[in-house]
C-alpha cells in the first residue's frame, strides 16, 4: 500500500507535469502531437490513477462493479489516445514531418479498426470475464451467412486491398474509368471518389475497378498528347496546311516543344481533307484550356492564311460582291483608306486599285502580328481591334504605344534589310489591311509626296521610340546614382552633385 501509494501521490503528479511541460513546448511549435498528449493527461491519466486507488489501495476486489466500470473508461479512453496518435503520425497526403508516415487511407481504417478489437478484446476478457473463444466460434459458424450476404462489400474490401498493394494510382492522379474522368481524391474500403472537371465526385467502388481498365494520365510523368482533328479543302495544299498548323502549335503557350507537335493527313472525305495535330501539353488540368487556345487560332490563321474550312454539304461558288462583308468590298476599303492623312497623296482611282489587291487579316488576342527582330512583310492599317507595340532590346523591354483603328504598324517594310524594333501584340480581336511590299514600294515609287509622308511618319515613330529608350535609361541611372552606384553597378563618385541631377532633370 505504500508504494501504490507513493506512485500515486509523488510519481502521476511528476509525470503530469512532464506532459504538461511537453504540451507547452509542442503548442508553441504548432505540432499536431500536442492534442494526442492532452487527451492523456486529461483523461488515461486520472482513470489509471482512480483504478490504481481502487484495486491496490482501497483494496476492492476486481469484481466489484466501481472497478469493472473504471477499467471499462480506461480501455475506452486508451481506444480513444491511440486512435488520436495514429491519426497525427499516419497521414494519406504528402507528411508535413519526417516523423509522419504516408500510407492509403484504407491501411488506416484497418488500423483503427485492429487497435480497437485489441484494447475492446481485452477489456471485454479480462474485465468482463467474455469467453472470446466462444464469440468467435459464433462468428465462424455465421460466417458462411455474412459472406453471402455482404459479397458486394467483401469484394469491394478485397479489391481495396488490392488496388493498394498493386498501386495503379494514388490521391491526386487523374483517371479514366469508363466514362469517368477526373482526379483521384479518396481511397477507402468500399469505394474510390474522383471529382471530374466539372467540380462533380463521382464514386466508383472498388470491386469495378478491380475488374476494368483504368487510365492513368500522371503515373509515370505529366505528359499528356492532345489531338485535334481538322478539315480544310482540296484547293488548299497539303503542305500549306501542315505548315500554318504548325506554327499555330509553336507559338501556343503551354504546349510542349519536345516531343514536336506534329501533322499528319488522315483521310481524303468527300467535301475536305482531314488532318490531325497532336501535340503534348505537361500540365493535365490545364489540357482544356491548350486545346481552346489552338482552336481559336486555327480560325484566325485560317483566315488570314487563305485556308478553306469547307462545310459538309454540295455548295457552288459564284463570284459575287454581294457575299463579301460590306465592311471588306473595295468600296468600303478605299473609303477608309481616303480618310487616312498619310494616304491624301494619293489619287482616288490609285486608292481604288489598291483597295482591290490589299487582304484584310484576322488576328486573335493574344497573337503576334509582328516579332521584334524579325523583317516586316506587310504594311498594316488597323480597322478594326487593338495591339500594343512592345519594345524588345537586349537589356530592356517596355510598352511603346497603343494604336487602334485608322492606326498603322509594319512601317519597317520600308526599310527591307532592317528587323522590326517592336512586338505588336493583339489586346484585342483585329482586323487590318495588309499592303504587301511590293504593293507599297510602286505607290513609293510613283508618288514622291506619299512616299514623303510615309517618311515623316517613320521617322517620328523612331523619335518617339527614341526618346522613349533615352529616358529610361536616364531614369535608371539617377536610381543607381541615388543608392551610391554607377550604372556599370560600381561605387559612383562621391563628388556627383545635386545639380547634375536636376540638370538631367531639366533636360527631360
Amino acid at each position: 500500500m505504500l508504494v501504490w501509494g507513493t506512485i500515486v501521490v509523488i510519481v502521476f503528479p511528476c509525470v503530469t507535469l512532464a506532459l504538461e511541460e511537453s504540451v507547452t513546448r509542442l503548442q508553441r511549435r504548432a505540432s499536431p502531437i500536442a492534442k494526442p498528449i492532452v487527451q492523456l493527461r486529461n483523461f488515461v491519466m486520472p482513470l489509471a490513477a482512480l483504478l490504481i486507488v481502487a484495486v491496490n489501495i482501497l483494496q476492492l476486489p476486481v469484481t466489484h462493479p466501481a472497478v469493472k466500470a473504471l477499467a471499462t473508461l480506461l480501455g475506452i479512453a486508451s481506444i480513444f489516445v491511440v486512435l488520436q496518435f495514429l491519426g497525427e503520425i499516419c497521414v494519406e497526403n504528402s507528411p508535413q514531418y519526417r516523423w509522419q508516415l504516408q500510407i492509403p487511407n484504407l491501411l488506416f481504417q484497418c488500423a483503427r479498426l485492429f487497435v480497437i478489437l485489441c484494447i475492446g478484446g481485452y477489456v471485454l476478457a479480462t474485465v468482463w470475464n467474455v469467453d472470446l473463444g466462444r464469440v468467435a466460434q459464433a462468428l465462424g459458424v455465421g460466417s458462411l451467412v455474412i459472406a453471402l450476404a455482404l459479397q458486394d462489400t467483401l469484394s469491394n474490401l478485397v479489391s481495396g486491398f488490392l488496388l493498394i498493394f498493386e498501386a495503379p494510382f494514388k490521391v491526386g492522379d487523374w483517371l479514366r474509368v469508363g466514362d469517368v474522368e477526373g482526379e483521384v481524391i479518396e481511397l477507402n474500403w468500399r469505394a474510390v471518389r474522383i471529382m471530374t472537371g466539372n467540380k462533380d465526385v463521382v464514386i466508383v467502388p472498388n470491386g469495378v475497378l478491380a475488374k476494368g481498365s483504368i487510365y492513368n494520365y500522371t503515373l509515370l510523368n505529366g505528359l499528356h498528347g492532345q489531338g485535334i482533328s481538322i478539315r480544310f479543302s482540296y484547293d488548299d495544299p497539303p503542305n500549306r496546311v501542315r505548315e500554318v498548323l504548325l506554327e499555330i502549335a509553336a507559338e501556343t503557350e503551354g504546349i510542349e516543344r519536345e516531343p514536336a507537335p506534329s501533322v499528319r493527313t488522315l483521310s481524303y472525305d468527300d467535301f475536305s481533307i482531314s488532318y490531325e495535330l497532336k501535340y503534348y501539353v505537361r500540365d493535365f488540368t490545364k489540357k482544356g484550356g491548350y486545346r481552346n487556345k489552338v482552336m481559336t487560332r486555327i480560325y484566325y490563321a485560317a483566315r488570314r492564311s487563305g485556308l478553306t474550312m469547307p462545310l459538309p454539304v454540295s455548295l457552288q461558288y459564284t463570284v459575287d460582291r454581294d457575299l463579301v462583308p460590306a465592311d471588306q468590298q473595295p468600296t468600303a476599303i478605299a473609303e477608309r483608306l481616303q480618310s487616312l492623312s498619310y494616304f491624301q497623296a494619293l489619287r482616288p482611282e490609285t486608292i481604288e486599285r489598291v483597295a482591290r489587291e490589299v487582304i484584310v487579316e484576322y488576328y486573335g488576342v493574344g497573337e503576334n502580328v509582328v516579332e521584334a527582330g524579325e523583317l516586316d512583310a506587310s504594311f498594316y492599317v488597323i480597322l478594326s481591334g487593338r495591339t500594343q507595340l512592345i519594345y524588345e532590346g537586349v537589356e530592356d523591354r517596355f510598352d511603346v504605344a497603343q494604336l487602334g483603328p485608322g492606326d498603322f504598324f509594319g512601317e519597317m517594310v520600308l526599310l527591307p534589310t532592317e528587323a522590326s524594333l517592336v512586338t505588336v501584340h493583339t489586346t484585342q480581336d483585329l482586323r487590318a489591311i495588309a499592303l504587301p511590299m511590293s504593293l507599297l514600294a510602286e505607290l513609293i515609287q510613283r508618288n514622291p509626296r506619299f512616299a514623303q509622308d510615309l517618311n515623316s511618319l517613320l521617322a517620328d515613330r523612331r523619335r518617339t521610340l527614341e526618346f522613349m529608350r533615352d529616358y529610361r535609361a536616364r531614369t535608371s541611372e539617377r536610381m543607381l546614382a541615388a543608392a551610391g552606384f554607377s550604372k556599370s553597378g560600381k561605387p559612383s563618385q562621391e563628388d556627383l552633385s545635386d545639380s547634375s541631377l536636376e540638370d538631367d532633370e531639366d533636360d527631360d
